[in-house]
């Protein structure tokens, strides 16, 4: 996908594109890749915004569904905002996404019993002497 008046040219995001559909031909999926140049701007103009819900549409959703923009409501920044700052970080209980992540392996390392922590120093592999 790309716009007539992007930076990133279109011409550009064809090659990306033919090297794609090449991958997905080797795998009988030619059907299920497309290229599309939408007018405007870099960003997602409508008429991109409606061949990406024609695709979800028919891939995602069995075919059914209406690819046609629908109105929404935008909300201001400040309706968004649900902590003081603006900035769940500072929050208490917070974490950062590298702890979650690391929770959530020892967890399941646990689960499976696999042990967890540093590999004690005698079970290390150390190098033979020279």
């Amino acid at each position: 996908m790309a716009t007539t008046e992007d930076y990133f040219p279109p011409d550009g995001a064809r090659a990306v594109y033919t090297e794609a559909r090449r991958w997905y031909e080797l795998y009988g999926a030619g059907d299920r890749i497309r290229f599309f140049v939408g007018t405007g701007e870099h960003g997602t103009p409508r008429d991109s915004r409606e061949e990406i819900y024609r695709w979800m549409i028919r891939w995602l959703a069995d075919g059914k569904g209406d690819p046609r923009d629908q109105p929404v409501k935008l909300y201001t920044n400040l309706e968004l905002q649900v902590t003081q700052s603006g900035n769940v970080d500072g929050e208490p209980g917070s974490r950062k996404l590298h702890q979650i992540i690391a929770e959530e392996f020892r967890a399941r390392k646990q689960k499976r019993g696999v042990p967890c922590g540093p590999v004690p120093t005698e079970k290390r592999m150390r190098s033979p002497a020279p």
